[in-house]
């Protein structure tokens, strides 16, 4: 049995999408996996102003809610992935499923397998397009783990998994490497780790729910 954890993270926890969010996930543990939840708050500060993005873009593209965003999901994994799990999954707050939730701890428990096989450092259950158009070109497949694809490319971070073989190298980034926007950070930090492979399933299995996006302040629905 691998020892996995789900780490949700959450910031206003009476909204409908986080609601529905909640109750999908939150059962998890009946199927062999740890659920925790992080509240966060609102971010307010400056600091996302005062240093460049890790991949060189435009500060003005950018705002104080993708920097909290980030931020969150720093925390989420330099406080929560212990030495003794095998990979950590992490929500953001408005992941919900297509699939029922032991598919999904099965889908799971295959990507974490899938990685480990690969030497892959991080693989989405999400979209490989984003509003009609393809972002993640799958350039290899593996006919033993037909649900998966490589590719060089994720966008979106609403359901991701870090299997332990990236421990110490994601460490070693959140520690030392500027701030970005979520997607644009592992994807810029994988870059820099030598290889250019990130994984993600052929057929999305989690979703953003529409509603008031938190970061770009307008409502949101990518479907």
């Amino acid at each position: 049995m691998k020892k996995l954890k789900l780490v949700h993270i959450l910031t206003d926890i009476s909204a409908e999408r986080e609601i529905s969010s909640i109750n999908q996930l939150m059962n998890i543990t009946e199927y062999g996996i740890e659920y925790t939840q992080r509240i966060n708050e609102i971010y307010d500060g400056d600091d996302w102003s005062k240093t460049n993005p890790l991949s060189g873009s435009d500060i003005s593209g950018y705002s104080k809610g993708h920097y909290g965003a980030f931020q969150s999901t720093k925390s989420a994994f330099l406080e929560e992935f212990t030495e003794d799990l095998d990979a950590l999954v992490i929500c953001e707050c408005d992941c919900i499923l297509s699939i029922e939730l032991e598919d999904f701890a099965k889908i799971i428990n295959r990507g974490v397998d899938f990685c480990n096989k690969h030497s892959i450092k991080y693989m989405s259950l999400g979209d490989t397009h984003v509003r009609g158009e393809l972002q993640s070109i799958a350039y290899e497949l593996d006919d033993e783990f037909e649900e998966f694809q490589i590719t060089t490319k994720v966008i979106l971070t609403h359901c991701i998994i870090i299997p332990r073989h990236a421990l110490d190298y994601f460490t070693y980034a959140f520690n030392n490497f500027p701030w970005d926007t979520t997607d644009v950070w592992f994807n810029e930090a994988i870059w820099r780790s030598g290889v250019s492979s990130h994984a993600i399933t052929k057929k999305p299995v989690a979703f953003q729910h529409a509603g008031f996006s938190l970061i770009d302040q307008m409502w949101k629905d990518l479907q």
